[in-house]
C-alpha cells in the first residue's frame, strides 16, 4: 500500500521541534539558504573561530564553507553532524542566557565586514558594483547629468 503525504524520518523529527515559523521560533537553515538567519550564523562561527570564507560571508550564503564550518562545529560540541542549524546548533553557538532569550537575541550578530545583503533587492535603484566595491544609483547618477 502507497503512503499518503510527506513522510518525515524520525530522526529529523526532533530536529525540526522549534524551528517553525514565528519570533519565538529559531530558523532552521541548511545549505543553499540565504539572508539574514544566515548572515547572523556565519558572524557567530567567526565569533567562535570558525572561518566562512569572503563568498559565502559577502553574499549571506550557506554555501560549501559555511556548511563545512557548521559540521566542524558541530563535531567539536559532541552534536549530531547534520549541516542543519537547529535549535541544539542555536543552544551551543549561544551562551545559555542567549539562548534562553529567545531568537531575537540574534539581531546583535548583525554587521561585521559584511554588512550589507548583497543577494537581497533591498533597492531596485541601487546596484552593486563588484569591481569598485561600491553601491551605484544609476537613476541618481542621470539625473545629475
Amino acid at each position: 500500500e502507497a503512503l499518503k503525504g510527506p513522510v518525515t524520518p524520525p530522526a529529523l523529527t526532533s530536529i525540526w521541534r522549534g524551528c517553525t515559523a514565528g519570533p519565538d521560533k529559531w530558523p532552521l537553515l541548511r545549505p543553499e539558504d540565504g539572508g539574514r538567519a544566515v548572515h547572523q550564523l556565519q558572524n557567530l562561527l567567526a565569533i567562535r573561530g570558525y572561518h566562512v570564507d569572503e563568498d559565502d560571508g559577502r553574499y549571506w550564503y550557506y554555501g560549501t564553507m559555511t556548511s563545512n564550518a557548521v559540521f566542524y562545529f558541530q563535531a567539536g560540541e559532541q552534536l549530531p553532524e547534520t549541516g542543519i542549524v537547529d535549535p541544539s546548533t542555536w543552544s551551543a553557538l549561544l551562551s545559555a542566557e542567549e539562548f534562553a532569550i529567545g531568537p531575537g537575541v540574534l539581531e546583535q550578530y548583525v554587521g561585521g565586514e559584511y554588512s550589507d545583503d548583497l543577494a537581497e533587492d533591498l533597492n531596485e535603484d541601487r546596484v552593486w558594483l563588484m569591481g569598485e566595491e561600491r553601491w551605484s544609483f544609476p537613476k541618481l547618477d542621470k539625473a545629475a547629468l
